[in-house]
């Protein structure tokens, strides 16, 4: 840290909690690594755990309650656009482990999430997912929330994680997804897609399904290549998050050139070349 530790630090299973004149409140594992840090008002005074979470007062008399447990929503984006049942995906720490991750509407009924590889032996952080479903809203904004129960039964408290977006009512009342390509192209020649909202802006974390096997784009330019190995009509399914999915069909057509046929051409024609010489008496 960067000033003086004058408090006790406090042990609780693999975590270790201690507060420093810095102005902060740390939480590092068993093996010395940093695993959050909360800043104060002022010096603090010693630390006190319960269910969950930490209690320090700070010198200037502020008293604060921080959690042990943090949730966050990183599928759908923030600011996009749901419909009223629809895939959900993030993130979850706890420093006593993750049991399970809850979702709700504010105000609604929590739902609870999927963790993946959840086991007996429960992470200090887990990727979880499910799929969520929004009833008795009107279309229009609407606010998730995400908490964290940890290995203990102790419900992250208020205030939770919370995640602003819009809600219709049909997939078809979605923004439409605008994608730059070209529609025919020929074999073995390299197709690029481009993803583009309505407003231009480049869109990334778009899946793009061809004959079965899915591509996720991670190019922060929003583009993705594939290189079709057979002629005829190749079909392209896209989709996003938030966002009207759009099939593609793409003409797959032979180059009207092949290699092969350039060469005989080549080879016919410097043929018909020294026949013509020779014939003339010019070839030496």
């Amino acid at each position: 840290t960067d000033n003086a530790i004058k408090s006790v630090p406090l042990v609780v299973g693999d975590s270790i909690y201690f507060a420093s004149r810095d102005k902060f409140v740390y939480s590092i594992s068993r093996l010395g690594k940093l695993e959050w840090s909360q800043p104060l008002s002022d010096w603090p005074s010693s630390l006190v755990y319960e269910t969950g979470s930490i209690y320090v007062s700070a010198y200037d008399g502020t008293v604060y309650r921080i959690s042990t447990s943090s949730c966050r929503i990183t599928n759908p984006e923030e600011k996009s656009t749901v419909i009223p049942i629809f895939a959900i995906a993030g993130e979850a720490h706890s420093d006593s482990g993750v049991s399970s991750v809850q979702v709700r509407t504010s105000p609604g009924d929590w739902q609870t999430m999927q963790i993946s590889g959840s086991g007996e032996n429960q992470s200090k952080n887990v990727k979880w997912s499910g799929t969520f479903q929004i009833s008795g809203f009107s279309e229009g904004d609407v606010k998730l929330e995400c908490r964290v129960v940890d290995s203990s039964g102790n419900f992250e408290p208020e205030p939770y994680s919370s995640f602003d977006y819009g809600f219709v009512f049909s997939q078809d009342r979605l923004p439409k997804m605008n994608i730059s390509y070209k529609q025919s192209v020929n074999v073995n020649e390299p197709l690029t897609l481009g993803f583009f909202n309505e407003q231009g802006t480049i869109l990334t974390g778009v899946t793009v399904t061809i004959e079965a096997q899915k591509y996720n784009v991670t190019d922060p330019s929003g583009k993705f290549t594939y290189t079709p190995t057979k002629e005829g009509k190749l079909l392209i399914y896209v989709e996003k998050s938030g966002y009207q999915p759009k099939q593609l069909e793409i003409n797959v057509t032979k180059p009207l050139f092949q290699p092969i046929y350039i060469l005989i051409v080549f080879f016919f024609a410097v043929v018909f070349i020294i026949y013509s010489s020779i014939k003339k008496g010019t070839w030496r």
